[in-house]
């Protein structure tokens, strides 16, 4: 009899083991599901964070007038813009006299246009030296950041507002070009020709190669600002491009390298600070 009953408590023990055994396995992979999913739903906000301008869009719309209208909000990962887009109605309009910071399009904001081009002044940070940080800075000063190679690594995301939607564009473009190489009031009147022109321009002035994949049939947003980075009598415009994120994309950091025109450019910074103002 006593041999029965150590023997029933063995396999009592044993039972109970295992039974523990099983709970800590459904506990362990509840937990390793719950940190991939942490991971994985955590990893849009990591790289880059969406946020709802809904609100600051009705309340720039209260400070409309006849000349200009607020059609959305524009917000560059990594700098200070963040701010109004306005269409200006009237080529005899007044500047805006709130102190908020703003942008501008030709975009009527009625859709999402196959191409947005917004402007912004910069009327501070003209160096060969970008600033990137300076409390003075109120418009597309900040932008000038994607000269510096380590920025654009870090900051890839433009977040614009439209309708009260919020869509997320990847920059895939970093440009020095003149007034007319680019023209920036296609909008949406672009055919699949000056599509592929547009992205070739884009391309050989390039100072990174973006690993990302841009065609013809992405839709894109266009910020740029003018510059006196070559020289106080040059007219240039500094111009950061993006492509909207497709259906079920996520944010994701891609890689970037230096080209030649960065390296062109690399020299020219050796220049001094001659024609900063800040």
């Amino acid at each position: 009899m006593g041999k029965i009953r150590v023997r029933k408590k063995l396999r009592k023990k044993i039972k109970d083991n295992s039974t523990l055994i099983s709970y800590g396995l459904i506990a362990l992979s509840v937990l390793f599901i719950f940190f991939m999913f942490l991971i994985f739903t955590g990893n849009d906000n990591s790289v880059f964070k969406v946020e709802d301008r809904t609100k600051e869009v009705k309340d720039s719309l209260k400070n409309d007038t006849d000349d200009f209208k607020t059609i959305g909000w524009v917000k560059v990962q990594g700098t200070n813009i963040d701010y109004p887009v306005l269409k200006f109605v009237s080529t005899q309009y007044e500047m805006p006299v709130n102190d908020f910071s703003y942008a501008w399009t030709v975009n009527d904001g009625s859709k999402l246009d196959k191409r947005i081009d917004i402007a912004g002044h910069n009327i501070l940070n003209l160096s060969r030296n970008p600033v990137k940080k300076d409390d003075m800075f109120y418009y597309f000063e900040e932008l000038l950041n994607f000269v510096y190679i380590d920025f654009a690594k870090e900051n890839q995301f433009i977040q614009f507002h439209l309708n009260g939607k919020e869509y997320v564009y990847q920059i895939f473009s970093v440009n020095f070009l003149k007034p007319f190489d680019v023209n920036y009031y296609a909008t949406n009147g672009m055919g699949e020709d000056e599509i592929k022109e547009y992205l070739e321009t884009l391309k050989k002035g390039n100072l990174y190669d973006h690993d990302i994949d841009v065609n013809e049939d992405d839709k894109f947003i266009t910020l740029y600002t003018c510059t006196r980075f070559f020289d106080t009598s040059i007219r240039s415009n500094f111009v950061v491009t993006a492509r909207l994120l497709r259906d079920g994309e996520k944010p994701k950091l891609a890689k970037i390298t230096k080209t030649e025109k960065y390296d062109e450019i690399l020299e020219l910074m050796k220049g001094g600070e001659e024609d900063e103002e800040v």
